[in-house]
């Protein structure tokens, strides 16, 4: 997600804006829409061709370089790459006549599509002569690349690799006759899949040894890619594997503690993808809102950098706009036609209501080069453009009867000025209100005395402000979180 940026039409504190900053952060969340996946980068094993594809297409495969000569057989970005720039290939090539080995690791630029090799032929370092062993998977942390290679014949064995200079270390044996792929997620935890046995091992990265076993819930072919997807904010591990059941080449997702995979998508029917790898990117193949998209709230008459959405690479040119009546009647224009954008984002000026206008939706559409319609999509729920903001009390705190509690608030932009702000407290949630007060003018706090209760513990007290003009119109309200009023 960008960065969201609030800009008043007048001076503001900061402290307003980082407030307002963390609520939409925690509002929002992160998920994927249906229309849209990860990139992800693999080799098809059949032709030797560097390809990507978003995970939620898996037919939809697209060439990016043509490796003749080699066996790609693993593939990563180290994890402090945020721009998925720079690809690591490890080739195990080993020619069939004369049985001399490449043993190479390459470089993939993926804003240039430059190929670059790194390590000479034969990597420093490796025992492979020795064990008739060849590179089988490859996984890198935020420094390091950690890489597999295997006989298929009861030798496996575990390197770190240098991706500045391609200098191997052993780091020690594994306990598997067939590594055909390894990945480390971003908390260290590194795992290999042995295809003799069919299991997810856990492996220690300072000595290769194997910390867990689980068996898994299919048949694994020798041609495997595996690796993290962290997009979501929780590390899946997916794989790219032959199904021996249905024959086709698959897109899998493993639950690393119990070995149980679940199917994402088939690719196309002869081929056979190795050296999986995932970016940090988000593609998308619908036009997709993503943000407001529900439950945020935004401030009255403010600049809201935050209408974000996502969009498939034919989408150029997009309309946007809002309703606040849960788009049952016209929506109302933000912006007509929008193009020549570097980034999917709009900085929207929000409207500055009467009162507060809890029924909002956006709407994003999307067209082609000819201004054929290619999509659209409405923010998944609603969300609020509001007239003021309660600070405190926050959420989760406990007071007792009869103590202070200082409740403050911060006012946007009000059609009208505010003459009076009232306060008003809920034992239930919220289900009835009682009046706890009110001040003259918009001082922005009220010290309120807790009530005195009969004896409990009232764990759905709220509070809230009520803006009022001269008129006694109602033209801003905010609530506080659940909080414990503790009575004796």
């Amino acid at each position: 997600m960008s960065s969201i940026k609030i800009r008043s039409m007048s001076g503001r504190k900061l402290f307003l804006c980082l407030f307002m900053l963390s609520v939409l952060l925690v509002s929002t969340g992160v998920s994927f829409a249906a229309g849209s996946g990860t990139k992800a980068y693999a080799v098809e094993a059949v032709n030797n061709i560097l390809l990507s594809f978003p995970t939620n297409s898996t037919g939809t495969l697209t060439s990016l370089a043509n490796l003749a000569g080699t066996k790609i057989t693993g593939a990563d970005f180290l994890l402090s790459d945020t721009t998925s720039t720079n690809l690591y290939l490890i080739d195990g090539y080993e020619h069939p006549v004369t049985n001399v080995k490449n043993n190479a690791l390459y470089n993939y630029n993926t804003s240039t599509g430059t190929i670059t090799l790194i390590s000479d032929t034969e990597i420093s370092g490796t025992t492979m002569a020795e064990t008739g062993e060849n590179w089988s998977g490859l996984t890198g942390d935020a420094t390091t690349l950690y890489a597999s290679s295997t006989n298929c014949a009861g030798s496996s064995t575990l390197y770190t690799i240098d991706p500045a200079t391609g200098a191997a270390t052993v780091v020690g044996t594994i306990a598997a006759n067939c590594i055909q792929g390894i990945a480390i997620d971003s908390a260290g935890n590194l795992y290999g899949i042995d295809t003799a046995t069919d299991s997810l091992l856990t492996l220690n990265t300072a000595d290769g040894t194997t910390t867990a076993t689980v068996a898994l819930d299919f048949d694994a072919e020798n041609e495997l890619g595996m690796d993290f997807d962290e997009t979501s904010g929780t590390p899946a591990l997916y794989l790219t594997t032959y199904n021996n059941i249905s024959t086709n080449d698959e897109l899998r997702m493993v639950d690393t503690t119990t070995g149980v995979t679940t199917w994402v998508g088939d690719f196309p029917a002869g081929t056979i993808l190795d050296a999986l790898a995932f970016t940090s990117e988000t593609v998308y193949t619908e036009v997709t809102v993503i943000f407001p998209n529900g439950g945020e709230i935004l401030p009255a008459g403010y600049y809201i950098d935050s209408i974000e959405w996502g969009a498939p690479a034919n989408a150029v040119l997009f309309r946007i706009q809002y309703s606040c009546d849960y788009g049952s009647n016209k929506w109302k224009k933000i912006v007509k036609r929008l193009t020549d954008l570097t980034e999917l984002t709009y900085l929207w000026l929000t409207k500055i209501p009467k009162k507060d206008l809890t029924d909002c939706l956006v709407q994003v559409i999307g067209y082609d080069a000819t201004k054929q319609e290619v999509g659209r999509d409405t923010s998944d729920a609603i969300f609020t453009i509001a007239t003021s903001l309660l600070l405190t009390p926050t959420a989760g705190i406990t007071v007792f009867e009869g103590g202070s509690v200082n409740i403050t608030w911060e006012t946007y932009i009000t059609q009208a000025r505010v003459d009076k702000v009232k306060v008003q407290y809920s034992i239930d949630g919220g289900l009835t209100w009682i009046s706890g007060g009110e001040v003259k003018g918009n001082p922005g706090e009220f010290l309120w005395t807790a009530p005195d209760l009969p004896a409990g513990n009232y764990d759905q007290a709220r509070v809230q402000i009520v803006l009022k003009d001269k008129r006694e119109n109602t033209i801003g309200l905010s609530t506080s979180g659940l909080f414990t009023i503790i009575a004796f």
